[in-house]
């Protein structure tokens, strides 16, 4: 086998065009995802750990009812605009429909749902009103489909960024003024409504057009996008039951500190997700013409991976107390322990990210859709004792361990399409724990120091060490510089 990485090389420079579009939503992805985090953050200090607990679990509980308000609609929305822009206005009225149909079906089933799981009556109000606005928000979802399939990405990065306006300003009336949490719960509605018209009005400015559609594409919308649905209902539940299980069989204080680490630690999927939709296309292509070269790509890309993510799960492990202390303050301290558990699971989800594009490129689809099925029954299983004996600690050691498993099976399904790079991804593996060793080592003789000066201490740190020990080759420098632009073929 050639590992030259010339061909991946001259890939990504022929991905530059992709590459710019894929700015664009990592851009509002990002923009969105910290302005979150400071809403979250400065919630969980104003209302306290259990309701902060309650409103964390009405978004979850919302979310996993969105499957129902939005069966697989937006996913296939985006497939057929983007090949058929002449019937845009007609799939875009079906969409739209189905929407409004399903919405109040979603909505009637969470409330039903959180009746039969004896919440009290203020959880249960509070699950109303945020979960109204969760649903609601999501209409948006729609437009970000039809703007992706038109080519007009930029509008998702304008869409998200007023969002995020919008967020910010029940961040400042948080901070200026004391509200309850059914009041935070209000605001967070009309945000939702807010947002949802905003981004109508740039569909409209945009040229995007609805028409009345015929029950034909009603029919065909639908059937095909159950399957979709239903694999969006198995992720949802692969990734929330276990904060639902811990409000039933535990308390919602637990349900609170387990989401502010959760929360902390799925913000940084973005990295991950950021770099696989920029590789994606490059998987594709050479998937179609240069299968000698695809190897080297995916080797390439499981590298980084692992080395950004490794460098992250070793500094949030040692920092996890400082890290807590600044997102959510002294009562969140429970939380420090969860965080340093579950960053481990991040490491597996990056590079779960990387073999799921290249069995993506392979068109194994229906192996993804078991791997979810799989990983979200190995959840429920595992977690009812884990929960029942250990508590939030319990979900957080069943996340690692579910994320493991899932990774394992994926790893297997591409070495079994003949793709294998594990003896090199070894060889860097011990270099990359040599350096966070060191990393770490470095960052507990200093924790005296702020965490802002601690995380580009230990940065640096562990770039020094990396590069010392070779982990970057010749290739691997080359490739980095031309990402960066810094330097062209």
């Amino acid at each position: 086998m050639d590992y030259s990485a010339e061909g991946f090389r001259i890939e990504l420079s022929n991905s530059r065009i992709i590459a710019k579009n894929t700015v664009f939503l990592i851009a509002g992805d990002m923009t969105y995802k910290l302005v979150m985090i400071l809403f979250i953050s400065v919630l969980a200090r104003k209302i306290g750990l259990e309701l902060f607990g309650v409103f964390m679990l009405a978004q979850i509980l919302a979310g996993l009812a969105i499957v129902i308000a939005n069966p697989g609609v937006s996913q296939i929305l985006y497939r057929d605009v983007a090949t058929n822009k002449e019937s845009s206005s007609y799939l875009i009225g079906a969409a739209a429909i189905l929407r409004l149909i399903f919405l109040p079906i979603g909505f009637g089933i969470l409330m039903v749902a959180s009746f039969l799981l004896g919440y009290s009556s203020n959880v249960f109000r509070i699950i109303a009103v945020v979960g109204c606005g969760v649903l609601i928000l999501h209409i948006s979802e729609n437009y970000f489909s039809v703007f992706k399939a038109m080519g007009k990405v930029h509008l998702v990065m304008v869409s998200k960024g007023l969002h995020s306006l919008l967020l910010l300003a029940i961040v400042f009336i948080l901070i200026t003024i004391r509200l309850n949490v059914m009041e935070v719960a209000i605001a967070y509605l009309v945000k939702a409504f807010l947002v949802v018209i905003m981004v109508v009005a740039i569909g409209a400015f945009a040229g995007i057009r609805h028409s009345m559609p015929s029950n034909r594409h009603l029919v065909s919308i639908l059937r095909r996008g159950f399957p979709l649905g239903l694999q969006t209902l198995m992720i949802g539940i692969y990734l929330y039951i276990d904060t639902v299980m811990i409000s039933i069989m535990r308390t919602m204080e637990e349900v609170g500190c387990y989401q502010a680490a959760y929360r902390l630690v799925t913000s940084l999927n973005f990295i991950a997700l950021a770099f696989t939709i920029a590789i994606f296309p490059i998987f594709v292509r050479l998937y179609a013409s240069r299968r000698d070269r695809l190897e080297e790509a995916y080797y390439r890309s499981m590298k980084y991976l692992l080395v950004v993510g490794s460098g992250m799960m070793a500094g949030t492990t040692v920092l996890s107390e400082k890290i807590i202390a600044l997102f959510y303050g002294a009562g969140f301290s429970s939380s420090i322990r969860l965080l340093q558990i579950l960053i481990w699971s991040e490491i597996l989800i990056f590079l779960s990210f990387a073999c799921a594009s290249i069995l993506l490129a392979f068109d194994r689809r229906w192996v993804l859709f078991w791997q979810t099925i799989l990983a979200a029954l190995l959840n429920i299983v595992i977690n009812l004792p884990a929960i029942y004996y250990l508590g939030a600690i319990g979900a957080a050691i069943t996340t690692v361990i579910t994320e493991m498993l899932a990774l394992c099976f994926l790893l297997w399904q591409v070495n079994k399409i003949g793709i294998k790079v594990g003896y090199r991804l070894l060889r860097d593996l011990g270099r990359i724990i040599i350096a966070c060793a060191v990393m770490s080592i470095v960052l507990m003789q200093f924790e005296s120091l702020p965490v802002v000066i601690l995380v580009l201490l230990g940065a640096i740190i562990y770039f020094v060490i990396l590069v010392l020990s070779r982990s970057f080759d010749t290739e691997d420098m080359r490739l980095i510089r031309q990402a960066l632009n810094m330097k062209r073929i």
